[in-house]
């Protein structure tokens, strides 16, 4: 089995998000009302699904495997460049959790940022999963085996398993906190 299936499986599933997000980015700025709720969400998907579970995968299992093996220059740059992005996108991320509590804390122009922040990230994202989807992945998957890559899948289907757990016991853990 092939990992950068599971990958791009992953970022179909985040490109929808962005559909919704265009929807209601049109909805907010006819009605000029901004649900707090709904960007709520649209941060735990970004935090939680599009970082710490896809993310996760591509540097902490795909990743580390490929730094094990001997990459091209070229192709340890563009590694390289994936991790600032994906670091990027968290900051991009943090941008909008920031400027969505300025809104709720009765900062009406905060909206405009939202708005901003939302679509830098639909600017940003589609970018990004094309470099990887069609540059980086396929060169990635030269360097391994079939068994290593099917090791690989393995190891991100017990990612998978354990994601919700670590998300629950740190929500709990927040929860505890106030």
């Amino acid at each position: 089995m092939n990992p950068i299936e599971t990958l791009k499986t992953e970022h179909n599933l985040i490109a929808r998000m962005f559909t919704v997000i265009k929807k209601s980015i049109k909805k907010i700025k006819t009605s000029k009302e901004l649900d707090p709720i709904f960007v709520d969400l649209v941060i735990d998907f970004f935090e939680t699904y599009s970082h710490r579970n896809h993310h996760g995968k591509e540097e902490n299992i795909l990743f580390k495997h490929l730094e094990e093996k001997k990459l091209s220059p070229e192709d340890k740059k563009v590694m390289e460049t994936l991790v600032n992005e994906h670091n990027s996108l968290s900051d991009k991320v943090g941008d909008l959790v920031y400027a969505k509590s300025r809104y709720v804390r009765g900062e009406k122009k905060a909206m405009d940022e939202v708005i901003n922040n939302l679509e830098g990230l639909m600017e940003f994202y589609p970018k990004h999963v094309q470099k990887e989807d069609s540059g980086f992945f396929p060169k990635a998957m030269e360097y391994f085996s079939d068994e290593e890559k099917n090791q690989i899948t393995k190891e991100f289907e017990e990612f998978d398993k354990n994601m919700i757990h670590q998300r629950y016991v740190s929500l709990i853990g927040e929860l505890e906190k106030q």
